[in-house]
């Protein structure tokens, strides 16, 4: 007998259906539990990450638009203070930050300056021991200066703008006790690199003057001058 597979296939989709291929089934019923790969159509989707913890408090406390105090302390999970943003006695804002064991490692805030309204914004980084090694600061003038010091607090170099009126820059390098010996300048006298000794007594330079012109200075203990090579300028129309 010739066997009519189209039939013979429906018949087998509609046992499937019915429950008798494996736990199908229809509307809105669960699939059998305990099935690998079962879908729920009941299951809620996963909540996306929060950049909050669970358990923290800023969830369920109201926010206002303006604050106003004299200080903020920011506490760690034991209960110690990591950070101040407060007001100092010569009444500037200044914003401190800790370490796990409460020593200030970094500090920015408006220095006063004396006779003068108007204060210096300074960053400054400390060490372990407590001393300044870093200070990043606008002078007086409105000019940027940065310091390096050492263990000391005495200076390893620093870098700085020179007034408006000289209208360059100046790079100053210190031996172990702070002298300066090695300076960069560049400013309306032109290019210049000079060394000095640990007397602060000005020993060699070398440089550039506005037109282009290099010379190199030497002098003595004294400061008198003890060699001096200077290239002539060109003759207009001529070698």
């Amino acid at each position: 007998m010739k066997m009519n597979w189209k039939r013979y296939g429906i018949a087998l989709v509609v046992l499937m259906m019915t429950g008798l291929g494996g736990g199908m089934v229809f509307g809105d019923e669960e699939v059998e539990e305990g099935l690998p790969g079962q879908i729920v159509p009941d299951a809620k989707p996963a909540k996306p990450p929060s950049i909050l913890d669970e358990n923290s408090p800023a969830k369920a406390t109201p926010t206002q638009e303006t604050v106003r105090a004299n200080r903020f302390d920011l506490v760690d999970s034991k209960g110690k203070v990591r950070a101040v943003f407060a007001m100092t006695p010569e009444d500037e804002p200044r914003l401190a930050l800790a370490d796990r064991a409460g020593k200030v490692q970094a500090m920015l805030s408006i220095e006063p300056v004396p006779g003068d309204l108007d204060g210096i914004p300074t960053l400054r980084l400390f060490d372990k021991a407590g001393k300044i090694r870093t200070d990043i600061k606008l002078t007086r003038d409105g000019n940027p200066l940065t310091v390096l010091r050492n263990k000391n607090g005495g200076h390893i170099a620093s870098l700085s703008g020179v007034p408006v009126d000289d209208g360059g820059t100046e790079w100053l390098l210190s031996d172990e006790n702070g002298q300066i010996r090695v300076a960069l300048s560049i400013n309306h006298a032109g290019t210049n690199l000079t060394f000095l000794d640990q007397n602060r007594k000005v020993r060699a330079r070398l440089g550039l003057k506005p037109d282009g012109t290099p010379d190199f200075i030497y002098t003595d203990g004294a400061g008198k001058e003890r060699a001096l090579i200077e290239t002539p300028k060109a003759k207009k129309g001529g070698r």
